[in-house]
């Protein structure tokens, strides 16, 4: 007997916790980039302290830049609140090079203006440390991680309104010691990374730093597909307005904190919230794509009770940047002293006859539609359910009793192969 499992919400919220981005173990996930505008940001959906950065690079490909090939560094968006105690260190896994940038620009266009680097912390050895850096004040960096011989890239002004392409650092033959940018006010364009530049998985230890609550916009921090929990304590308690006829009545949030999703597939992303402490305001939540600057509303929710789920959908391709802002429903009365919730993240993938994905039409799957467009078209035609729900062994049994007799017989000649001959006696019956 068919049986239709639908997926809600309610449902979801129940399945095991993604744990919430506080630390202290910042795991890289997805793949960090390697200039501004693809970094990390340790950012936290609440409150808390990051003190190891996990992550890898690799050379396994040179034509899939930010893929799953060529990654030879990473780029991560860090908050400097202790300049004095600041220390990244690596350790032995591969010959590494640490970099330090200040963020400078627009949420549109970061800049990474270089600071400081460092090679090796010790002679001879694998590892590298950036620490007691002179003149470093609290703020926003970026701190990159890649391995010998890499060197960022930079432009700079070469006279009469021309740029050039320049190395942002020099290291010694030896490797030790800070180094420090060779022109100054130069911003990182791109990197030099040579066949043979060292990569592998690393494990950094940092000091120094504590993720901001993602206030703003500009410090929207990573959001991850599944379940994870956030804490609105400290957000934003200036009001940000609803895109237009999102909820009539509703003038917009408060206590907003700012998340960055990913798309991974090419489909419909649905977004939701849920409350787990008492509050007497609903929750809501809205989406933009885009950036901070250059935004466009795709979707909005503002939860009917204090209790209920706000969520929303709409349809995403893959690599598309959402912008998500969670807060709670603006109000006259006083807000509690802090509001917690989970966050639901689901990127599905849509298919439909005739797409690759969809699966074979004489084999059954989970899914609906199956790869032969015709074919597909001609039993759901018969049968709604193989592209409603899902292509079960019904729909193959009707694939092999309608596709089977129209789908025409490759094998021409009838002697059992399918091969020049065929397409030979194709081609000189063409057209006739």
């Amino acid at each position: 007997m068919r049986t239709t499992i639908l997926a809600v919400l309610s449902i979801a919220l129940l399945a095991p916790r993604i744990a919430a981005d506080v630390g202290p173990t910042w795991q890289e996930d997805p793949d960090a980039g390697s200039v501004p505008s693809t970094s990390q940001g340790v950012r936290a959906s609440g409150v808390g302290t990051v003190n190891r950065v996990n992550g890898s690079t690799s050379t396994t490909s040179p034509f899939t830049e930010g893929l799953a090939g060529l990654d030879p560094v990473d780029l991560y968006e860090i908050d400097i609140t202790n300049p004095a105690a600041f220390t990244v260190v690596t350790g032995p896994e591969f010959d590494s090079r640490l970099f330090l940038f200040r963020k400078e620009g627009s949420s549109c266009g970061p800049l990474a203006i270089p600071v400081a680097a460092n090679h090796r912390r010790a002679p001879g050895a694998n590892g590298s440390e950036l620490k007691a850096i002179p003149g470093l004040a609290s703020g926003t960096y970026y701190v990159a991680i890649t391995g010998a011989p890499a060197i960022p890239r930079g432009w700079v002004s070469a006279g009469s309104g021309g740029y050039a392409l320049v190395d942002l650092f020099a290291f010694p033959a030896d490797g030790l010691g800070t180094q420090f940018p060779l022109i100054a006010g130069a911003s990182l364009a791109e990197w030099t990374t040579p066949v043979g530049t060292a990569t592998g998985s690393y494990s950094m230890t940092v000091n120094g730093i504590t993720p901001k609550v993602a206030a703003l916009c500009s410090d929207a921090g990573r959001a991850l597909a599944g379940v994870s929990a956030f804490d609105l304590t400290g957000g934003s308690a200036s009001p940000e307005t609803l895109p237009m006829g999102c909820e009539p009545g509703v003038a917009g949030i408060t206590r907003t904190i700012w998340v960055r999703y990913t798309a991974t597939c090419d489909g419909e992303l649905t977004l939701g919230v849920q409350p787990t402490s008492p509050t007497q305001n609903p929750l809501g939540i809205v989406a933009w794509l885009g950036c901070c600057d250059q935004r466009i509303p795709v979707g909005c929710d503002v939860a009917a009770t204090p209790t209920g789920q706000a969520t929303t959908s709409f349809p995403v391709r893959m690599g598309d940047s959402v912008l998500i802002a969670i807060g709670v429903k603006m109000t006259s009365s006083s807000l509690p002293p802090a509001v917690t919730g989970d966050l639901f993240i689901e990127c599905s993938a849509t298919v439909s006859c005739g797409d690759e994905r969809a699966g074979s039409c004489f084999s059954p799957h989970d899914t609906p539609f199956c790869n032969a467009g015709d074919c597909c078209g001609a039993v759901c035609a018969v049968d709604p359910y193989c592209c409603a729900v899902m292509w079960d062994n019904t729909c193959v049994s009707g694939a092999m009793s309608v596709c089977i007799e129209t789908t025409p017989n490759p094998d021409i000649n009838g002697d059992g192969s399918v091969d020049g001959k065929d397409l030979a006696l194709l081609l000189s019956s063409w057209g006739t």
